[in-house]
This record gives structure tokens, sequence and C-alpha cells, in this order.
């Protein structure tokens, strides 16, 4: 009986806890600082007499529905998690704090220009009105934990932009793991094992590239083994490795033009972008998606301009390998004048808070070059500096405003010289049907390639190409009026890069994006919003009618399915069953063949001291077995001895193997729900499967994959279209915490503008 009595009183504070968080819908009637008016959907239209007041309610607004994801990413990011969860996160805050990362932010602050650090404070003014004003309806999060959210500043945000930069610019890890790889291998086999272009890939800057890598010499080649039993049992030391990019593409006939864009990030609940309409006045108005904790919008359009971001891939951190005297004190550095000279090893000590645990004392080295310490898959005597440019204050900014109030390409660019941190690919279009690409960032001038460590005299950066050298292109009115053109970001090569530090994306997203829209004469919303959906896989296709064709065998089911994949026409969605075989065969055959080059370079080296094969471009040489019909045979195989090994798997694995859609099915969830006994279901979404593949279009997996989809056609704003993954709200309470999940797995888009009523009630329209 007691128990019954106990688990009623805490089911009626809980609930009375959930319904008292957020704000209800009464109060926005009487908000001073601005007007607010939600859709149907949740998602706010903020309509304000000047750009300070618009951002302050920004803040407000955003802190009201995300008050709790906004502190997860600034805890993250600071080395604070442990406050709250305990040694679990104790690995994250050390890295973290090792690297100070407060302190960068805390001087980036003082290092703004005078407008982005003014809109800054003013939106960390309006999270604090929040905080202050609405005690206890933070965030059911914060009554489960027992803590209150602490005031938020300008550093907060740029806390959260380098939380973006570390997932989206991170590449000093895998190059070290890498290095294992690299360092064994001959140069001609690490040419070709580790490429630096795509056999399809037409860079939008110079000439096109070789067709790829040459095959290694004959007396290379790999010793010519059996498929056997025993070398299946090497399998599992080849990674599937995500590029963290996004589709982003333009078209244009001069008088009719489409911007579409679907960012690709890690799925999280609640999501990444906070979805905002911000007004203030009729020529003066932004509508686009935000980053919890960063004023403005990130993505999105305004009467004159709109354009969407896709990760550029460069290469901006490195490990540097550090000459340390005997006591640790000093490293080798520079002078001005190029002569070698001692220097002092800067060492703070840092306290990390450990909920339920004593604290942990940290002490960390820097070099003028960045945080020092010994690292994971390098020689465990020797100590290395991470250079990353995020870990510069001065390269810092927040210019989002700026972008958002920009009106034509001139001042698109010249806000966009202001963003250095994190490097994008930016595809922009205008009401004039002019289309355009820029690359964001700053390039970094080299001695040496930085694909893996290097020694810190010759590897340390020379300083940075100036803004007037990034990457930009411009088709206008005038050239469009000859013939309609395209603009595509895939986060395939951009430019020949002969050094080969960038990481590139394999060129099957572009290629096909361009294929499709070559294809037609015209474009309207129906075609182009079909495009961010397309499963047409010329990888895949390739592949297994090389592997029909090649093999000997053709008895009985073996026939079958060779005749199967002769006819497929290469779409996910067309044959679910084929493209499960697809992928199937895929990792059999990139397993099967890295096992055989590991054996043979890596066979002296214990087994847990080699990290798994990655690389973003491994498709190139993948490519390259397939079109040429000798390339296998430097891997020591035949062709039909390989496609007759992978018919006769799947024609044993047939009947096992999980559907791909079943095996793709949607995990991502909020934290709580793995952490939080029983309550957690109550933060628990929908976890439906899906088509999509990571190297398709519609690049769908379990953890990432698009995070949203917009659509503008550039003549008619209003018919602008997007779709979110799964809520407006981080409250569990509100309706709008999981409600257009099913839209975005239906393909269903939305009015970007929202109810068209709701947007003239303020006596103005797009």
């Amino acid at each position: 009986m007691l128990a019954v009595l106990v688990i009623c009183f805490f089911t009626i504070m809980t609930v009375w806890v959930v319904k008292e968080q957020g704000i209800s819908a009464s109060y926005w009637e009487h908000f001073d600082l601005a007007e607010v008016t939600f859709d149907q959907h949740g998602i706010p239209t903020i309509a304000a007499e000047s750009w300070e007041k618009l951002i302050e309610a920004q803040g407000f607004v955003v802190a009201s529905e995300r008050m709790w994801q906004m502190d997860l990413l600034r805890r993250y990011s600071s080395g604070r998690l442990s406050e709250w969860f305990g040694a679990k996160t104790l690995e994250v805050d050390t890295k973290h704090v090792m690297e100070d990362w407060a302190s960068v932010a805390d001087r980036a602050v003082s290092m703004l220009p005078g407008v982005e650090r003014k809109f800054c404070e003013v939106y960390a003014v309006g999270v604090n009105r929040f905080i202050s004003e609405y005690k206890g309806s933070w965030g059911v999060e914060y009554s489960l934990m027992g803590v209150e959210p602490e005031k938020w500043s300008c550093a907060d945000s740029i806390l959260v932009m380098m939380y973006m930069a570390e997932f989206l610019t991170s590449s000093a890890d895998y190059e070290a793991r890498q290095s294992v790889w690299r360092e064994r291998l001959s140069i001609e086999w690490q040419n070709f094992f580790f490429p630096k272009h795509h056999p399809w890939s037409k860079p939008m800057f110079g000439s096109r590239n070789r067709p790829a890598a040459p095959l290694p010499p004959r007396w290379q080649y790999l010793s010519d083994v059996p498929i056997d039993d025993v070398l299946e049992g090497a399998f599992m030391q080849f990674k599937h490795t995500y590029f963290p990019g996004s589709n982003g593409w333009a078209w244009s006939d001069g008088k009719t033009s489409f911007l579409a864009g679907d960012p690709h990030l890690n799925r999280s609940v609640p999501q990444i972008w906070y979805a905002n309409r911000l007004r203030v006045g009729t020529d003066d108005w932004v509508v686009g998606a935000s980053l919890a904790g960063i004023p403005g919008v990130v993505i999105g359009r305004n009467p004159q301009i709109a354009w969407t971001f896709t990760n550029l891939g460069e290469d901006v951190d490195d490990y540097l390998l550090e000459t340390v005297n005997e006591d640790q004190t000093e490293y080798v550095a520079y002078s001005d004048l190029g002569k070698q000279y001692w220097q002092p090893i800067v060492k703070k000590k840092f306290e990390i808070k450990v909920k339920d645990e004593p604290s942990k004392l940290v002490e960390a080295w820097f070099t003028h070059r960045g945080p020092m310490s010994k690292r994971k898959y390098l020689p465990n005597e020797n100590y290395y500096s991470r250079q990353w440019v995020a870990l510069n204050p001065k390269l810092l900014a927040l210019p989002s405003i700026r972008l958002n109030r920009s009106t034509n390409w001139k001042e698109f660019n010249e806000a966009l010289d202001h963003m250095k941190v994190p490097a994008q690919a930016i595809v922009f279009a205008d009401t004039k049907g002019q289309i355009g690409f820029r690359c964001s960032g700053v390039g970094v001038k080299r001695q040496v390639s930085g694909a893996t460590p290097q020694d810190a005299l010759v590897g340390e950066w020379q300083g940075f190409e100036d803004d007037s050298r990034r990457k930009r292109l411009l088709f206008s009115k005038k050239s469009l009026a000859k013939r309609s053109n395209q603009i595509v970001a895939a986060n395939a090569q951009i430019w020949r890069d002969f050094k080969g530090t960038h990481r590139w994306a394999p060129d099957d997203r572009r290629s096909r994006i361009m294929a499709y829209l070559s294809s037609r004469r015209s474009h309207d919303f129906n075609s182009v919003s079909e495009l961010q959906l397309d499963t047409n896989s010329r990888y895949h296709r390739m592949m297994l009618r090389w592997v029909a064709t090649k093999a000997q065998s053709d008895q009985g089911e073996i026939s079958a399915i060779k005749t199967r994949w002769l006819n497929w026409d290469g779409v996910a969605t067309t044959d679910e069953q084929t493209f499960t075989e697809a992928v199937f065969v895929d990792d059999l055959i990139t397993n099967l063949l890295v096992a055989r080059v590991r054996n043979h370079f890596l066979g002296n080296v214990s087994s847990e001291l080699i990290p798994e094969y990655e690389h973003t471009m491994r498709r190139s040489w993948m490519v390259k077995l397939f079109s040429n019909r000798y390339a296998i045979k430097a891997f020591g195989l035949s062709a039909s001895a390989l496609a007759d090994y992978v018919l006769s798997k799947v024609a044993s694995a047939s009947k096992s193997l999980v559907p791909y859609k079943q095996e793709n099915q949607w995990v991502a969830q909020h934290p709580f729900v793995q952490s939080v006994p029983v309550l957690g279901k109550l933060f628990r979404v929908d976890a439906p499967s899906q088509p999509g593949f990571r190297h398709l279009v519609l690049a769908e997996r379990s953890r990432f994959g698009p995070s949203l989809r917009m659509v503008w056609d550039m003549q008619n704003a209003q018919a602008g279209r997007w779709s979110f993954p799964t809520g407006q709200s981080g409250h569990i309470r509100s309706r709008h915490y999981r409600d257009l999940q099913p839209k975005w797995h239906s393909h269903q888009y939305l009015p970007a503008f929202g109810d068209v009523g709701v947007w003239k009630e303020a006596g103005e329209a797009p």
C-alpha cells in the first residue's frame, strides 16, 4: 500500500512540475519587448521596432523553449558537464578544460567588433530576463536534476559556436589515427588507399582532376592469398566515415530561381535548430533557422537574398610534435629572425567539479601554437600541440545579424568576410535571379601538408590568407539570360588541392544533384523538393553490376540475384531488397580488401594498436576497382573469385539480412530517455525506419543526417517551404515537442511564413 501511495505522489508531483514548464500562451499578449505570435507548429514571428529589441526578444523566446539545451551546449564546451552528470562525462570535460575553451571564449568577446558584441550582449539580456522572471519554468530537466541555470553571457554564445566548430572542423584526432596506417604503407599504396580526389569530381574552381590515384606498381601487389575464413575473421578494420556536411544548391534561368538546403548534423532531441521569423519592417526581416544560444538567423532568407551552408572540409586542425627540454619547462620556437630558441611552457591548473565525487585537479600545458599534451595513437614519449583555428580568439566572431540584413551580393560578401570559424561553403540566391557561391572562413598558409602530424617547426602555420582570396562565384542576371545555370555544394571537392589536406566527401551527392538539375529545362517547388528526397545511387548500381558480370557462378538462386541486380535502376526505394543487399555487399568487399591491406602492411602490429581504417574519399579507390578490369589484382585477387565469393555470401545471408530501412531506424533521443528510470520514456520521440543512406542526396542515418530542409522560391517569398525533424519546443509537456516528426518522415513541407494571416496581423507582408 505504501509503495502505491509513493508512486501516486511521485506521479502527481511530476505532472505538476511538467505543467509548470515554459510560458503560457496568454503571456505573449503583454510582452513589452516585441510582438510575438506563434503559428500552429509553435514557430514564432517576432516583430520589434529595432534590431536591438528584436534580438533581446529572440534571446527571451528561444530561452523560453530551449534553456536546458542551451545550458547543455555551454557546459559541454566549457568542461562543466560533470557538475551535473558525474564521472561519466569527465573525459569530455577534461579535454575542453585542458584546452581552456572558457578562457578562449572570454577573450573572444573582448575582441568582437562593437556591433557584434552589442547584439551578443542584448541577446544575453533577453535570455537572463527569462531565467529571472520564470523561476522553476526553465525545463523539467532542471527540476529532475535539482539544479538551476546560471546567467547567460555573450561568452556562452561563443561557446555554442565553438561546439559547432568542433563538430565541423576537428580533424587532428582523425589524422593521428590514420597516421598509424599511412606510416606503414608504401608511398604508392598510401596515395591509392588515401586518395586526394574522386573520379567523378568536377571542382568548381580550376581544371578537372585526374580520374584517380594510379594503382600501385605490380611489384607491390598483395600476395595472391585465397579468400577463406581466416581472412574473413580479420574483418572489422573499416569504419564508415561521416562527413559533417550538407546539400546546398541554387538553380536559375534568370527569371525563376530556387535555393535549397539541408545541412547534415548529428541528430538530437531537442533538434539543433530553432525556426523563427524576425521582423523590424516591411523590407527589413529575416526568416530561417537559428542555433539555440546564438543571436540572429544562421540559414534562411530576407526580402532580397537567401543562403544555405555546407561544410567546407578545410583542414584547420593539426597536431604538431614539440621539442621539449629534459625538465619539461621549455619548448623550441622560432624567433622573428628565423632562429630557434627555448620558450617557457605555460602551465595552468584547473579544477573540474564532479557530482557526488571529489573534484578533479588537472594541469594544462600550452605553447604559443596551442594546448600541448600526449596524444592517443602517437608515440607516447612525445608531446604535441593542437593548432586549431577555433582556439584563436581573434577568429571567433558572430556576424549573423550583418548577414541577415545583407541586401545584395556585395553586402553578403562583406558580412562573410567576418565569419572566420567554422569555414563553410555558402550558396546564394537573390530576387534578381542571380545565384552565387562563397567560401567563408580563413585560408591557412602552410609549409607542408597537414594530413598527418608534423614537426612543429615545419608544421606551424605561416598565417592566414586575405579575405579577398576566398573562393567566390556569381552568375549574373545577364549571363543567366543566355542559359540556365546551377551551383551545387555537397561537400565534394571545390578546388584542386595538391597537398591533399582537405577532407572532401565523395562526389556521389554533388554529381547526382548536378545531373538532376541539368535534366530539366525548368524547375518548380515540386521538382526541387523532390531532389532533396532523392535516393538514386550511381555507386551501388555500378558495384552490383560489376559483381553480377564478373561472377562465373550462375546456379539456382545466384542466377536470380544476378538478374535482379542487372535490372536494378539504382534507386533505393524502388527495390528495397536489392538496396539492402547493396549495402551489405559494399561493407563486405571493403572489409575484405581493407583486411588484406592490414595483414600485408601491419601484420606485425598488435591488433589493439591499429585503429579502424577511415577515409572520407575511400569510395574513390572503390570506383577505380569497378571501372578498371585489372585493379582488383592489386589486392591479390581475381575479379571472378571476389564476385563469386560475394554472391555466395549474399545467397546464404539473404533470408537473415535485416531490411536496410529497418536497420536505418531513427535512434536519436533526449539524453534522459536512457539515463532517467521510468520517467525517461516521457522524453521519447518516435523512431521510424528511414530509406536514406549516407552517400545519397537523402543522406539519412540512425544518428546523423539532414537537420532541416528549406526550399526558397526567390520570386515568391510566400512560396518558401521548410521542414524540421522533431519539434520546436524543448518542453515535453508542449504539443510542439515532437509534432513535426510525422511530417518530416512523410516528407511533407510547411509554409516557411506560417499562417499568412498571422504574418499580416502586424500590417506587413514579405
